[in-house]
């Protein structure tokens, strides 16, 4: 149980280069997004975190990306997670639909 709750917190805990590179845009400029490019960035760090993409269209987009491994997101760190409820609420406050 311990090894398993240790693995957990490891793959939570580690930000990949890939999703270091997607969150460079700071949170403060995300008011200059279009929504296509909120859609566009939410699914690629969704994509590059492994987590398992729920539309056709996204998956389409992202069909390159390695195989998901969770509906959950909760497989992201928190740190992407943080990033991630940032971008949806400036995304939702522009009126832009998920």
């Amino acid at each position: 149980m311990a090894v398993a709750a240790l693995a957990f917190i490891a793959l939570t805990a580690f930000i990949s280069p890939e999703q270091a590179r997607n969150m460079q845009r700071n949170p403060s400029t995300f008011g200059t997004m279009l929504c296509r490019q909120f859609w566009y960035l939410e699914n690629k760090i969704l994509a590059e975190g492994r987590v398992c993409l729920k539309s056709d269209r996204a998956r389409r987009a992202f069909k390159a990306a390695k195989p998901c491994i969770s509906d959950d997101e909760k497989i992201l760190p928190r740190r992407v997670r943080d990033y991630l409820a940032e971008l949806r609420k400036a995304a939702a406050k522009k009126g832009c639909f998920r």
